[in-house]
């Protein structure tokens, strides 16, 4: 994820440009590489979560995507936070996991809306406010406070809960 706040400029002297997607959750949106998500779909019934799993890890259930059972977080309900009411605009976004050979391929996060693309370059700026739980750094882009989330220690937990009970 570091590669959104640390753009480099190529050699002809033009800022390398990432393309992102904001993706909408209650309180504060998130910004990730494209290339983070495998696929967004509509909202679905969510299987409650195994034993032993705990809500507070962001944790709300558990989806069927592609034959797979697919842990469901809520990044609201990761920082503490009720988790949010599922309305017609609600959907999912399916993740790649960063590294898939530690147990974990994917994983589903619960959005607000559809997610929009937009192109970072140098031109991001990072915020001293304090992040929340689940969130590794803030960040500014046209004048917008997004958020990027802290992905490696969210799959760590996942991992963790996934040694408990199997998804």
């Amino acid at each position: 994820m570091s590669d959104l706040a640390t753009l480099e400029h190529s050699e002809s002297s033009q800022p390398l440009a990432l393309t992102a997607l904001i993706l909408s959750i209650v309180g504060r949106n998130l910004l990730i590489p494209n290339t983070a998500v495998a696929e967004l779909i509509a909202w679905q019934p969510v299987d409650d979560l195994p034993g032993g799993v705990q809500k507070k890890d962001g944790l709300v259930g558990r989806i069927a995507w592609r034959g797979l059972q697919v842990p469901l977080v809520s990044f609201e309900v990761l920082a503490g936070d009720a988790e949010p009411d599922v309305t017609e605009a609600t959907r999912i976004a399916i993740l790649n996991s960063l590294d898939p050979s530690a147990g974990l391929s994917f994983y589903a996060v619960l959005l607000q809306a559809i997610p929009r693309p937009v192109q970072i370059n140098a031109s991001l700026q990072t915020v001293s406010q304090n992040p929340r739980p689940g969130e590794q750094q803030l960040v500014q882009l046209d004048g917008q406070l997004l958020a990027i989330p802290a992905l490696e220690e969210l799959e760590q937990t996942l991992i963790r809960s996934r040694l408990q009970q199997r998804f």
